[in-house]
């Protein structure tokens, strides 16, 4: 299984402008960690900008917590200098959603890293009953991807905050709460070189910092898109050595 993290948002260094904002929800709540605090275009189309004082070495950009469709595409543009003309790559517009399932809607594109001082990220979803796209965060990183991922402890779960009781009378009441997924992951044969990563990944983030976790990554599938989660490590982990020069962690990712 492919799978993927992103611990530095490159996006919260460079300088973010939108083609359009609708009123107030502008391209700077993109960077926040409050979802419902979104940025919205005018219409179904749109294109985001980053711009960096020095080069950043990016290879994804996802749109957690935006409304896209199953029918929406994301095309990404690279440039090795802010000023250049031409990108130095370019993903074409590809699809970058999955059907809607209930729950929050992840658009997200992967491509060979690469070090770039400007990003152009356009963004078209022409049925989008809505009228307008938006999004709740913007993500743009590079990523660690382990030789050897995960082992079949994969767990997608959620978590409700739902308050339950009951009356004198026995009848069941209860005051509803957020949900939210969890997504955790078992490493039981990381080299060392990855176990190097995963404690600087806890080291530097600890439990306030978010990262990006997708499992089965670049596949472009419905199970891809079930399992990428961006949130906050649920606790610091453990790195253990049960084998000769093969590490083990277990971590898991709250959705925020």
């Amino acid at each position: 299984m492919p799978t993927r993290i992103v611990s530095t948002n490159a996006a919260q260094t460079a300088t973010l402008t939108a083609s359009t904002t609708a009123g107030s929800l502008a391209a700077s709540n993109l960077l926040t960690l409050r979802k419902a605090q979104v940025w919205r275009a005018t219409g179904t189309s749109a294109s985001l900008a980053l711009v960096w004082a020095a080069a950043q070495t990016i290879g994804m950009v996802a749109l957690p917590f935006c409304n896209l469709t199953a029918g929406a595409t994301l095309r990404v543009r690279g440039y090795t200098l802010a000023a250049d003309a031409s990108p130095a790559f370019d993903t074409t517009a590809l699809a970058c959603c999955a059907p809607d399932t209930g729950w929050p809607q992840y658009a997200v594109r992967w491509f060979t890293p690469a070090a770039v001082e400007k990003l152009v990220i356009d963004i078209a979803d022409a049925s989008n009953p809505a009228g307008y796209v938006q999004a709740g965060c913007l993500v743009a990183g590079n990523y660690w991807q382990p030789e050897l991922g995960p082992s079949q402890g994969v767990t997608l779960g959620l978590r409700d905050a739902t308050v339950k009781a009951r009356t004198d009378g026995g009848d069941p009441i209860a005051q509803s709460g957020h949900r939210h997924r969890t997504l955790s992951l078992s490493f039981n044969a990381m080299s060392e070189a990855d176990r190097a990563i995963a404690f600087a990944l806890q080291a530097t983030n600890g439990t306030a910092l978010p990262v990006f976790a997708s499992v089965f990554a670049g596949e472009g599938t419905a199970l891809e898109h079930a399992h990428q989660i961006w949130g906050l490590l649920d606790e610091p982990f453990p790195i253990t050595l049960p084998h000769y020069r093969k590490y083990a962690a277990d971590l898991t990712v709250e959705e925020i």
